[in-house]
């Protein structure tokens, strides 16, 4: 998906993979479970933040799409139903 994300909207840059390096997810959190499981990122993007959030939601495979205006983080991840995730 980040390489989707990557031709679409330009460079991608990791912010937190496997370890947490902003304050978006309490620790012991299920978002915060989903990183140290290795399935869910975050990351920055230079383009349109909005857009790349919309166009990540429609992809089914994308379950979790979160974005955090403090500091322009954009949260994905792929276990928990969608439902939950955009809460």
């Amino acid at each position: 998906m980040l390489k989707k994300v990557e031709a679409r909207f330009g460079a991608v840059k990791l912010v937190s993979t496997t370890e947490l390096h902003t304050d978006n997810h309490s620790r012991g959190s299920v978002r915060h479970e989903l990183h140290g499981a290795c399935q869910a990122v975050d990351f920055k993007v230079k383009g349109n933040r909005q857009a790349v959030v919309a166009y990540l939601r429609s992809y089914p495979e994308v379950a979790g799409v979160s974005s955090y205006g403090n500091n322009g983080v954009i949260h994905i991840d792929h276990t928990e139903p969608r439902q939950i995730a955009q809460r």
